[in-house]
């Protein structure tokens, strides 16, 4: 299925990046600056080349944006393309969140019945203040910016939930009819 992304600034607080960045520098980390925004993950059920229609568009991004900052929401990122290198957290794929349950309850409430899910991430943009940060540095940032529990770092833009995985077969042991002997066949 196809998936829209939308862009809503900024996703931690001058307070929140103050710490983040004071954080890092205590690990020893050259940070110079760092800007983020939340990333919404827009799955559509639609085989028509427009997946949705201008009134389903305009319902969606008014829900999804801040009522009062309409200019720190777009169909385009705000951080991309900028000097920086981009991380973005975001659910594991493998279970929805009570987050996407409740959007897509509230798009169906508004007649958006295309869309089964979505999910939001969060997208940090770092700029060092020497050389570009190395794999082992942006492992340490990306470590202070979720909980690995219940998301995952996303090493690239995502095109579906679907993970195309197919679980492994399971088996019947016949534990108390046979026993420990069951484990060891």
């Amino acid at each position: 299925m196809p998936m829209l992304h939308y862009f809503r600034r900024t996703a931690l607080s001058p307070a929140q990046t103050d710490e983040l960045i004071k954080s890092l520098k205590n690990l020893d980390i050259a940070i110079k600056s760092v800007d983020s925004e939340y990333c919404f993950n827009v799955q559509v059920e639609s085989k028509e080349k427009q997946l949705l229609s201008e009134d389903q568009e305009t319902s969606l991004t008014f829900l999804l944006r801040e009522t009062f900052e309409p200019e720190n929401f777009s169909s385009k990122s705000f951080i991309e393309g900028k000097d920086g290198q981009l991380i973005e957290v975001g659910p594991r794929m493998t279970f929805t969140t009570a987050w996407s349950s409740n959007a897509v309850q509230i798009f169906k409430s508004c007649g958006l019945d295309l869309i089964p899910r979505v999910e939001r991430s969060r997208r940090y943009l770092f700029v060092s203040s020497g050389k570009p940060l190395d794999q082992k540095d942006l492992k340490i940032c990306a470590s202070l910016l979720h909980d690995r529990m219940t998301e995952m770092v996303y090493l690239k833009p995502l095109k579906t939930f679907d993970l195309n995985y197919k679980p492994e077969d399971w088996t019947f042991i016949p534990l108390l009819e046979e026993g420990p002997q069951a484990l060891r066949k």
